[in-house]
């Protein structure tokens, strides 16, 4: 069975498509959400052939309403998505399944950003609410309450590549990088004093670091971090700054600002913002490297490899860039429904696309989609059974439904 075959290493063997048709699994793709229906598109990465971006499904599990964020887990075969209402639906990349595992994090109030861990056990969840929720896939509950911010809404987080840390920052202006196993901010990252203040609107780790992070801000502000320099609770200081875009209008209710990190190089990053420039900068020589024009209001952008760039915009199409000599995109998708603004981009490639011969059925229980933990090359993901030196989270309000 697959306990026991993680138990001795092995991956776990997928159960078959009930129909017929069965789909190979897929090493690179983008996923991307919006408000109003649909509210996540999946997309199969196809770099050589004519369409890049190969549509894959539309999922709408949240109806109208659309979805707030959206991100692939570490080996593609799922997508979670958050929606307005506080809930969280754990779907695969294909239409008409039934969702694989729903939960409710914080009821009544919208979820704003989703990460996986490593592993993809652990999801961490923001929204309008302290503290952010990290919930254990695998048994189906919260684990992790990671308190501290004082403006209440947090706008996003990401977790560090390592899947130790977690960084978050949103209304009150500052980063904090929790330890997920101690609850402990480990580092606080801030503006200096003479600066002023602005929410924190998007941020994103350097996948090639487990410290150096960028983040945009509400003024339009985009600037690099390394919370290895932190030093504790005494705060940190960019390395890196940049005032690039005008500042988002306050009658604007969806993110207009984002920030990429090149996959390829640590010293290159991507920002956007509402004034429609797609900007790129070297933070180690702190130099913009480039700019492109869109014409269109931007909300938020992400790297497909070292040459391609995916940006949302507010009226629900993601542009595609070449970066190599096209200041037109070489594609627009608008899979989205017009007027919608797209709310977030993930683009990702699959630990181990080669991981299962056919995607799962529906009904599958979302424990047994999750990659198998050792083994040759495997990650771990951290053990949080064991309480940290904080008190235990109090007893979570949320509710959860399982398919499986």
């Amino acid at each position: 069975g697959n306990a026991r075959d993680q138990r001795r290493g092995r991956r776990p063997v997928l159960p078959p498509l009930s129909s017929k048709r069965r789909e190979k699994p897929r090493g690179a793709m983008l996923a991307t959400s919006a408000l109003g229906a649909p509210g996540v598109c999946a997309y199969e990465w196809r770099r050589g052939q004519e369409d890049l971006l190969q549509p894959v499904a539309q999922l709408n599990h949240f109806g109208e309403a659309g979805a707030t964020a959206a991100v692939l887990n570490c080996n593609n075969m799922v997508v979670a998505c958050g929606c307005e209402t506080g809930g969280v639906v754990l779907a695969l990349p294909s239409e008409n399944r039934a969702p694989l595992y729903e939960f409710t994090p914080m009821a009544g109030k919208p979820v704003r950003s989703l990460s996986f861990e490593k592993t993809s056990r652990y999801l961490a969840v923001a929204g309008d609410q302290d503290p952010i929720v990290v919930w254990d896939l695998k048994k189906k509950k919260k684990v992790r309450d990671l308190k501290g911010h004082t403006g209440g809404s947090v706008a996003c987080l990401r977790f560090a590549p390592d899947g130790e840390n977690v960084a978050s920052g949103g209304a009150s202006g500052t980063v904090l990088v929790h330890n997920i196993r101690s609850r402990e901010v480990v580092a606080t990252l801030d503006m200096p004093i003479s600066s002023p203040r602005h929410m924190v609107a998007d941020l994103t780790y350097s996948i090639l670091s487990d410290s150096v992070l960028a983040v945009a801000y509400g003024d339009g502000r985009v600037a690099v971090f390394d919370s290895g320099a932190a030093g504790g609770n005494n705060g940190a200081h960019p390395v890196a700054e940049w005032a690039l875009h005008e500042q988002a209008p306050q009658s604007l209710s969806y993110k207009c600002f984002g920030v990429s990190f090149s996959p390829l190089n640590h010293k290159f990053l991507a920002s956007c913002g509402p004034g429609g420039k797609l900007v790129f900068l070297d933070h180690e020589q702190k130099r913009t490297i480039k700019v492109l024009e869109t014409g269109r209001q931007l909300t938020t952008a992400e790297f497909i490899d070292g040459v391609y760039v995916a940006a949302g915009t507010a009226s629900g199409a993601v542009l595609l860039y070449d970066l190599r000599s096209h200041h037109t995109p070489v594609d627009v998708l608008q899979h989205h429904a017009l007027s919608h603004p797209v709310t977030d981009i993930h683009f990702h490639t699959a630990v181990a696309p080669h991981a299962a011969t056919a995607a799962p059925a529906s009904g599958t229980p979302v424990a047994a989609v999750l990659p198998p933990a050792g083994g040759t090359g495997a990650p771990t993901p951290p053990d949080l059974s064991a309480p940290g030196p904080s008190p235990p989270a109090p007893a979570s309000h949320s509710s959860a439904r399982g398919v499986g």
